[in-house]
This record gives C-alpha cells, sequence and structure tokens, in this order.
C-alpha cells in the first residue's frame, strides 16, 4: 500500500517552536546577569563589545580566539556555526531532544551577553548594530534547523502512516544547502561589516 505523503503544515508549528525555544532561552540569558549581585561594574566595555559581536548565534564554547586573518576569522565563525546547525538538525533523530538543547543553551548565550553589555554600559542602539547584521540571519537559519529536529517526535510517531515519505518531506538535502550558504553569508558580514561598526564606533 501507498504511504500517505505528510502534510507540509508540520513545518509551521515546528519553527515557531524553535523561535520560542531560542527567545526562552535568551530571556533566561539576560535574567542570569540581572540577578547576579556580584557582576563587576567596571568590566572594560571593549571586552564586551567584542563578545557582543561574536555572539550573534554561535556554538557552545569554544576556543577561545579565532584567527588573526579576515580569511580565517570568516573560516572560523562558518565551521563553529555550521557545526551548530548540524546539530540542531541532528535532534531529528531524538525525537528533537537535541534539538531543544542546542537551541536554549545557544538562546542563553546570547541573552547573557546582550545582559553583561546593558549591565556595562553598552547602548541598546550600539549593541543592536553590532548584533542585527549578522545575527538575524544565523538565528533564522537556526530556527529553520529547529524545525526540522522538532519534528523528529512526529515522525516517530506517525512512521507507520508515512514512512520514509516523512523523512523526503523535510527535504533534508535542500536544508543543508541553505544553512551552510546563509551561515556562509552571515559569517562574511560578521567579520567585515560588524567589524567595520566597531572600530567606526571605537570598540574594537
Amino acid at each position: 500500500m501507498r504511504k500517505i505523503q505528510p502534510s507540509a503544515s508540520w513545518w509551521t508549528p515546528a519553527f515557531l517552536l524553535a523561535v520560542a525555544v531560542w527567545t526562552a532561552g535568551m530571556a533566561v540569558g539576560y535574567a542570569i546577569v540581572q540577578a547576579a549581585s556580584d557582576l563587576p561594574s567596571d568590566l572594560p566595555a571593549p571586552v564586551v563589545a567584542e563578545d557582543a559581536r561574536n555572539a550573534g548565534a554561535h556554538s557552545l564554547p569554544g576556543p577561545a580566539a579565532a584567527p588573526g586573518s579576515d580569511a580565517g576569522l570568516v573560516a572560523f565563525i562558518f565551521r563553529r556555526n555550521l557545526s551548530v546547525y548540524i546539530w540542531i538538525l541532528a535532534g531529528l533523530l531524538s525525537a528533537g531532544a537535541v534539538t531543544f538543547v542546542v537551541l536554549l543553551a545557544n538562546g542563553i548565550m546570547l541573552g547573557h551577553t546582550i545582559g553583561l553589555a546593558y549591565a556595562t554600559g553598552i547602548a541598546p542602539a550600539t549593541l543592536s548594530n553590532l548584533l542585527l547584521p549578522h545575527g538575524v540571519l544565523e538565528v533564522g537559519t537556526f530556527c529553520i534547523a529547529g524545525a526540522v529536529g522538532f519534528q523528529g517526535f512526529r515522525i516517530a510517531s506517525d512512521w507507520g502512516r508515512y514512512g520514509w515519505g516523512a523523512v523526503r518531506s523535510l527535504r533534508l538535502g535542500l536544508v543543508l544547502a541553505y544553512g551552510a550558504l546563509a551561515l556562509a553569508v552571515a559569517a562574511v558580514l560578521e567579520t567585515f561589516v560588524t567589524g567595520a561598526l566597531a572600530e567606526a564606533m571605537g570598540l574594537h
């Protein structure tokens, strides 16, 4: 018997769930900074600005320093973000559990960076200029991966009805190609546009 094809309507709730998890993580990260009673009041602004520059939507903690050349920095950022993207996609195999953890952790990191920047005197407009050019593309791409990962539970529970048709409906090849391209563009923007903005603001 031919398997029924799954509905494309799976994508919208899965994507919204990914956005919600990321947003919740940001709220937690920001709240952690606000609740920290021992936060130093005299942290040097350039350190925070550099942290904000590199915190748009990156992986779990990795190397402390990126390569010095522009090409090396682009490659470093791209590899780091691509690894996160793949981990989020891989959550498909865990019924979305890994997807949830990685999205939440990265959201917490970004929220923590934003809270730390505000606490040390970085103006909201300045921080937005540093994060938005590359951050919107990165976060949006991660949430698309999240929309795939969160469908793992639905696919597993409805396997008898849809079979491999459910997996094929995810168009994983297209999703991987899009993610690689989008994250490459974001890495270039972060290296050159965000770097130029930080220098113009005297924060780099």
